[in-house]
């Protein structure tokens, strides 16, 4: 009896065991799928909030797209490719360098939503698509123009001193009718739209644009003539070999400042120092400066001080008496009516203004210089 007593406390004891066993297994299995719940539900929650930032971050690159301006600083934090056109640049197609994160410029907006940036204000650099990299608008341009009566109090640098007294007044030079005012000022500064009684065939560099330069040399050398490039200092830390096939092929480099700075933009002084800056990359890339000494104003604006500070600096300030609308890259003229062009409106002591970005330029200039032997001018080159 004693022994029946045992063995059914035994097989109670294990029942319970049995049960508080499975209601165990249960409690933790509930407690496991509730922690999974739990950690999917985060995962859900940290997905909404990075499809929410990404959303934001879109919507930021689009209202910026639509507010880009001339002149703005933006940033970048990643490395952004670089393309030849505003086309090229929204299509992805034949990208031709690349800009580190930093801070840049806008240089120049286009209606597909491309911009293009540089690494200076007021030049030019590599069209981007602003859509497929993080951008932001550090500050945006200002529309005031400096006074043209309080200039800065930056001084220029160097052993040659190019302060300069002068009126202040701003001139830009017209494509075809130099001003009165402007002719004045160049002829009592060492300036120059035309010159003696022969032909002279200037380009103007702020960027490379396909390779083409090396094109318009390849046409120049073959021609036995030599031209004037007016480079601005980004050019030249941008492209030295370009540079030095210039300086060794006999071409004068020519003085286009730095940072491409106007007495519109800046104060004259500040433009007399651009000008110094340029001198200074020069120097670094080529070890000398230019024998002959060539300025050329940005965008062709000047004042009385700029021009008499070049003049006090050694530069025979260069403008131009004949160009044509050869600079967009976006919209290049036919090569027949440019050829025409200039051939219907050469005149004996032009200086004639290309600029290098220009496929038309390149592709007409061996049968202008043909054209020019032919009807008996003769190219110069200022040395």
């Amino acid at each position: 009896m004693k022994n029946k007593i045992l063995l059914a406390m035994v097989i109670v004891t294990g029942i319970f065991l049995m049960s508080s066993c499975g209601k165990k297994s249960r409690n933790e299995l509930e407690t496991k799928e509730t922690v999974e719940e739990t950690q999917k539900e985060t995962q859900r929650e940290e997905t909404s909030k990075e499809t929410v930032k990404e959303t934001v971050k879109e919507t930021e690159k689009e209202v910026a797209k639509k507010t880009y301006t001339s002149g703005d600083e933006v940033s970048i934090s990643e490395t952004v490719a670089g393309f030849c056109n505003a086309s090229d640049a929204m299509n992805g197609k034949d990208q031709v360098s690349s800009y580190g994160p930093g801070k840049y410029f806008v240089y120049k907006t286009y209606e597909n939503g491309a911009i293009n940036i540089g690494k200076s204000p007021g030049v030019a650099g590599i069209w981007i698509n602003p859509n497929k990299i993080n951008i932001s608008i550090i500050s945006k341009a200002s529309n005031k123009k400096p006074s043209a009566t309080k200039p800065s109090k930056e001084k220029t640098t160097g052993n040659q001193s190019a302060n300069a007294s002068g009126s202040l007044e701003t001139t830009g030079w017209s494509w075809s009718h130099p001003s009165a005012y402007g002719r004045k000022v160049l002829k009592e500064n060492n300036g120059y739209y035309n010159f003696g009684n022969k032909v002279y065939l200037t380009f103007d560099n702020g960027y490379e644009y396909q390779n083409i330069t090396s094109d318009i040399l390849d046409s120049l050398k073959a021609k036995n003539v030599k031209g004037v490039f007016f480079v601005t200092g980004s050019y030249i830390r941008d492209n030295p070999n370009l540079v030095k096939r210039m300086v060794r092929e006999g071409h004068i480099v020519g003085n286009h400042t730095n940072k491409h700075l106007t007495p519109r933009k800046v104060s004259s002084e500040r433009v007399i120092q651009d000008i110094k800056e340029w001198e200074d990359i020069y120097r670094s890339i080529i070890g000398e400066l230019p024998t002959t000494k060539l300025y050329r104003p940005a965008e062709g604006v000047f004042s009385e001080m700029t021009v008499a500070g070049a003049d006090k600096m050694g530069y025979k300030t260069i403008l131009w008496g004949l160009a044509y609308k050869d600079w967009d890259t976006d919209n290049q003229p036919s090569t027949s009516e440019s050829l025409s062009f200039l051939q219907q409106n050469t005149k004996s002591g032009d200086i004639v203004l290309l600029h290098s970005v220009s496929r038309t330029n390149s592709l007409i200039l061996a049968d202008y210089i043909d054209w020019l032997r032919a009807n008996n001018f003769e190219i110069g080159n200022f040395k």
